[in-house]
């Protein structure tokens, strides 16, 4: 089978809103790759990429984003969307280009599953292998959220992770001590791949993973000590109060996956529902925020 790889560069500042578009119209999962200083961009340039199977109407697919772009090229910096063809191989080295072995604060080690056999010294290790969907933990806003999840997770809390991708806040959760995390994602090939993952890693005891968003039936409102989302900031805004119904009173929100020009307006939103920021971190204009419930 052949791929299409459809990717563009563009400024952090228009990141969020490529995500969004390439997201609701690729439908196969989004990748952020870093490409720092450019002399052609203002700010730190980031690549976003997506992969389409070549026997689906990828024409379409890509008509529908490349008008996307078009109009956010009238607003801010950002390349022609270009067009890639791989075979199966291709595939599959193109994505392992990008990833290594990531440390991340001070216990925690990202080792994607074609390096296992190299030696970590590192407390908790995550095999992982992030096939079609978001988190490796090389992006920023991947990487604060598990940071945030090292300093807060104990044995006996209750963890729901929204917008799960590859399942890398799921399984980070529940090696640091989670007894369970239910992961929720509307994406089925996030589903596919964050189930493998877990089987990967030997904890399907504690961590379960299903197609959804909020609201959901079938888990408990107001029954997890840490609600974790790492999603756009439109969703975010968009489910707020949905979002602060899981959480259990004087539990931890976390949130990222937007750029610091939304901060204000997230924070505003959420002191409305009574969750008040703890902490904060950025990197490179990429905001996280741990909240937590009054």
């Amino acid at each position: 089978m052949k791929w299409i790889e459809l990717s563009v560069v563009a400024d952090s500042e228009l990141i969020d809103p490529l995500v969004q578009i390439f997201d609701r119209y690729s439908k196969n999962g989004v990748v952020l790759e870093n490409v720092g200083e450019n002399i052609e961009y203002s700010n730190n340039a980031t690549k976003v990429r997506t992969y389409l199977k070549s026997d689906t109407d990828y024409e379409i697919v890509f008509n529908q984003i490349d008008i996307g772009v078009r109009l956010l090229a009238h607003v801010g910096e950002v390349s022609k969307l270009s067009k890639r063809v791989l075979n199966e191989k291709e595939w599959h080295e193109s994505w392992k280009k990008h990833f290594s072995i990531l440390e991340i604060g001070k216990t925690l080690a990202i080792v994607p599953s074609w390096l296992k056999s190299k030696k970590v010294n590192r407390k908790i290790v995550i095999e992982l292998d992030p096939g079609m969907a978001f988190g490796t933990g090389h992006h920023p806003t991947t990487r604060m959220c598990l940071e945030m999840l090292e300093t807060l997770v104990k044995p006996c809390h209750a963890v729901l992770d929204l917008g799960c991708g590859s399942g890398i806040l799921s399984i980070a959760s529940a090696k640091m001590g989670s007894e369970k995390v239910i992961g929720i994602d509307n994406d089925e090939t996030a589903i596919k791949v964050a189930r493998e993952n877990i089987k990967i890693n030997g904890i399907g005891d504690s961590v379960s993973i299903s197609n959804g968003s909020v609201p959901n039936k079938n888990i408990d409102k107001y029954s997890n000590d840490i609600v974790v989302a790492n999603i756009s900031s439109k969703v975010i805004l968009d489910l707020s109060k949905e979002i602060t119904e899981y959480l259990k009173p004087k539990g931890y929100l976390l949130i990222s996956g937007f750029l610091d020009n939304t901060e204000s307006e997230i924070i505003d939103v959420f002191k409305k529902l009574n969750l008040n920021v703890v902490s904060k971190l950025c990197t490179a204009d990429w905001v996280a925020l741990c909240l937590r419930n009054v």
